[in-house]
């Protein structure tokens, strides 16, 4: 073959390459390999290779296994059926850490792994970006959510405690003005609202509109979160 030819044939294969390494740890990290992950790092693959829509590394640490939690379910070749190893994604996250993941990474839809930890409710997870030093504290640019916001959307108690022990802001509000406990009004979960209460947070924020808590919850008609946020 002509020399030229063989370079540039090889020069148009390394990129393809690359691609496959990079797709190869964002599997693994999804299914918390962690064998698989440290395989990839130590070949030299990014620890914050992104996917078509945003996502990296971390960010598939920290989703389901489940099609349609938002992980990019056309660039993963498996999807496994047994639950996660949440402690295995929790030493994977501080292995990605430590080849300098970028932990405030941002996806298109503007989350944050910590964010897509706190929703999903991998509570393993979000200690471990904590122990890496990701902030607590991140907005989403597109809504000004945080992690607690996400957490309270989806009842997770487990989660709001930690994010509460490593000084959250509870009472932080969104775009709308709402409050992570607004959230647990609005999406009916009274065991968020009762850990964010036990926490501190202030069950008489206002929103943009002029609500609190109680008159989302009574709004909706969410009794039980309602009766949980008129008890002193």
């Amino acid at each position: 073959m002509n020399t030229r030819l063989a370079i540039g044939a090889a020069c148009a294969i390394l990129p393809l390459l690359g691609l496959a390494n990079e797709r190869g740890l964002m599997a693994a990290a999804h299914r918390c390999d962690e064998h698989q992950v440290r395989y990839w790092l130590s070949n030299g693959v990014s620890p914050n290779a992104q996917s078509s829509h945003g996502d990296r590394p971390l960010h598939f640490a920290a989703y389901q296994l489940t099609a349609g939690d938002g992980g990019d379910d056309d660039e993963l070749d498996h999807r496994p059926s047994q639950p996660k190893d949440l402690q295995a994604c929790k030493r994977i996250v501080v292995a990605l850490k430590a080849r300098r993941a970028d932990t405030e990474a941002r996806n298109e839809r503007g989350w944050t792994p910590l964010m897509v930890a706190a929703m999903n409710g991998h509570a393993p997870v979000v200690e471990g970006l904590l122990i890496a030093r990701a902030k607590p504290d991140t907005h989403n640019p597109q809504n000004g959510r945080r992690a607690v916001h996400y957490a309270a959307d989806f009842g997770e108690a487990e989660v709001i405690a930690i994010l509460a022990r490593r000084r959250a802001d509870l009472d932080a509000q969104d775009r709308a003005g709402d409050t992570a406990l607004h959230a647990t009004a609005l999406s009916d979960q009274p065991k968020a609202a009762r850990a964010l209460l036990d926490a501190g947070a202030n069950r008489h924020a206002r929103n943009n509109a002029g609500e609190t808590p109680l008159d989302v919850a009574q709004m909706w008609e969410h009794q039980e979160v309602a009766e949980i946020l008129r008890k002193p």
